[in-house]
């Protein structure tokens, strides 16, 4: 446990209004997680990029892995799907003579759990940040760097940092649906792209904004970090993994910030449509994470992860809208207004049933608790 106080100067950092929600502006926090002075030496530096695949598009992921390549240490790949085909196997082997390691599990565990496991791989191997990213997602070729500028410049107790991910297939600005989530009274928020444009140009904070969370890919995680929050929780499986993972991270006084200048080109995969009187546009999700969406913001609501009542309240009055939109909008889309609703029916059930023990603290291993088991190429 290390006493650390954030020196500010006169003028200092946009974000500091933030960090006084952790650290008083007349006051010293007891935290556990400190930014270390600088940068790890260039020459000891391994930093792993650490995705998770699922039935992949492999042309897509061909992209993925080469926009990363020349950025990182080494790229590791956890392929969930379930009883793959010959085709992907021999695809893997194919990129594991280009020096990508793959860990091919034949089933589906979640992507906390693969996530879990590509992280312990990592840092048996060496590693000393980690780089999370889905297996469609596409980075900028500056993506780490700026990503490691900005670590090096940052103020405060800052514990993991991401970049702005959107799709690019959007060519108007005006309509990308940027995932970057800033903090409000009642929960995570989208930042208004009027914000994320003014800190892309005015450079003197290092174009850095605190972020109520962090989407999983294009998150960087110094090993550091993630011995003091621990894994990712395997028993949410999908939905709002992240998520529970950032407010560890920040209740341990891991501080979250996204960089600007760091982009991704991010495809969800899902249909989107417009709802009158919303300015977002809203993502239709199948059945099956519709689960997940459902159950895991039940277990957030109930505490499983270290938010404030408020954030619990927003989270309710979410998942009521939430519930609605997908019996009466997306069934228009879909034609399965049965079994959405039968699926929302279980995944209540399921939400206000034994919930699992909330992660306070890493195992003493530094790993996941969760049974995993996959094997290395």
């Amino acid at each position: 446990m290390v006493a650390f106080c954030v020196a500010v100067p006169e003028g200092g950092h946009a974000f500091v209004s933030w960090l006084t929600g952790f650290v008083s502006a007349t006051q010293c926090r007891v935290l556990r997680c400190v930014k270390l002075s600088g940068m790890v030496d260039t020459a000891q530096k391994q930093v792993w990029a650490i995705g998770v695949a699922y039935a992949p598009d492999t042309t897509r992921l061909d992209a993925v892995i080469a926009s990363l390549q020349t950025q990182v240490q080494r790229v590791l790949i956890v392929d969930n799907t379930p009883d793959p085909p010959a085709e992907l196997h021999e695809y893997w082997q194919a990129w594991t003579k280009r020096g990508v390691v793959v860990l091919e599990l034949g089933r589906n565990l979640g992507i906390a759990a693969a996530q879990n496991l590509g992280a312990r791989h990592a840092i048996r191997h060496g590693a000393t940040a980690l780089l999370f990213f889905d297996h469609d997602s596409v980075f900028a070729s500056d993506y780490v760097a700026q990503i490691e500028g900005a670590y090096g410049r940052v103020v405060g107790n800052i514990g993991a940092l991401g970049g702005l991910a959107f799709d690019q297939r959007e060519t108007d600005a005006s309509k990308r649906d940027i995932l970057a989530y800033r903090f409000t009274r009642f929960g995570p928020r989208r930042y208004p792209d009027t914000t994320l444009r003014a800190a892309s140009a005015d450079l003197s904070d290092g174009g850095i904004l605190p972020a109520a969370f962090l989407i999983a890919s294009g998150l960087y995680v110094p090993v550091e970090t993630w011995r003091v929050v621990g894994p990712m929780n395997a028993d949410m499986f999908i939905d709002h993994v992240d998520l529970e993972w950032s407010a560890r991270a920040n209740a341990a006084g891991c501080g979250t910030v996204l960089v600007t200048g760091a982009t991704i080109d991010h495809q969800l995969g899902d249909d989107v449509v417009k709802i009158p009187g919303r300015a977002q546009v809203v993502h239709v999700h199948s059945p099956f994470r519709v689960f997940y969406l459902v159950r895991n913001t039940c277990w957030l609501i109930r505490g499983i992860a270290p938010i404030p009542v408020t954030w619990r309240l927003g989270y309710a009055v979410w998942l009521a809208k939430f519930v609605a939109f997908n019996l009466v909008f997306a069934p228009r889309l879909t034609r399965d207004r049965a079994q959405r609703a039968a699926t929302i029916l279980r995944a209540l059930r399921a939400g206000v049933g034994s919930m699992p023990a909330p992660l306070t603290a890493p195992p003493a291993s530094g790993e996941s608790p969760a049974s995993e088991s996959g094997s290395a190429r």
